[in-house]
């Protein structure tokens, strides 16, 4: 079985505390340039994605999901255009740019260690390679948004456990395994649609939040009921902000 590895949020991770204040004075100390302490922060940022990802590797395979090393495939959006940003510029203009996740995006692209591309994102890219696969494969990603892909996924959100170690720090553990029916990863979509999605700066249909939503969706046709609703709140303008918001939160490039 293939398993296709998001990249993206794993990022901020590896990062996070990558190398402490004191060891950056240290080196500063030793005649250290700036260009080199940035060389060495991202290095080690990139040893520890690997580590992150050789361990929930491990995890994957206690779980009986039999795999090979030439089974794994590692996807990240490159951030160089972005085809959702033409299309709206308001899409995640919420968002700062991370100087350190930009370096070491860089340094992932050209070592070459994982499949971009220019104008589409990590989940794009790996929509469409599940759908190459018919989705015999398992996607490890923390992006809900992948949860529009059917199939078997392995959340890499960690949730605490109220359990602690004997170092006495508290033991957190992977979402872990679940199976996404084609009705529950189709139903995603269109929850989205009309709640919007606050992350990535799109907006719904004002007023409409999960419980209603799920309310509207429920016992319908989910094109018909969200497409009535649109037509209730945009009124004229209605089909283009369907088409938009539609491209905007379906991932997949075809």
């Amino acid at each position: 079985m293939k398993i296709l590895i998001d990249l993206d949020s794993l990022l901020y991770v590896a990062l996070y505390r990558v190398i402490s204040f004191k060891q950056i004075r240290e080196f500063m100390q030793k005649g250290y340039t700036k260009e080199k302490i940035a060389e060495i922060i991202v290095l080690e940022a990139d040893s520890r994605l690997g580590n992150l990802c050789l361990g929930f590797l491990d995890e994957v395979a206690s779980l009986g999901h039999d795999f090979e090393s030439g089974d794994v495939e590692y996807f990240m959006t490159s951030n160089i255009f972005s085809a959702r940003k033409i299309i709206s510029s308001t899409y995640k203009a919420n968002r700062k740019s991370n100087k350190w996740v930009v370096a070491l995006r860089q340094h992932i692209s050209n070592s070459q260690q994982a499949t971009i591309s220019l104008e589409w994102e990590a989940d794009d890219l790996i929509a469409d390679r599940a759908r190459e696969l018919n989705y015999d494969c398992l996607v490890c990603s923390i992006d809900k948004d992948l949860n529009q892909i059917p199939g078997w996924k392995f959340d890499l959100y960690k949730e605490k456990t109220g359990e602690v170690n004997d170092y006495g720090k508290e033991i957190t553990k992977y979402r872990g395994l679940h199976y996404i029916s084609e009705e529950d990863a189709n139903r995603l979509l269109w929850l989205q649609m009309l709640t919007g999605d606050a992350a990535d700066n799109i907006k719904g249909v004002h007023g409409i939040g999960k419980v209603k939503a799920e309310k509207i969706l429920t016992n319908r046709n989910p094109f018909i009921a969200v497409a009535k609703t649109y037509k209730e709140h945009f009124a004229s303008k209605w089909r283009e902000v369907f088409i938009t918001n539609h491209r905007l939160l379906k991932i997949g490039i075809k």
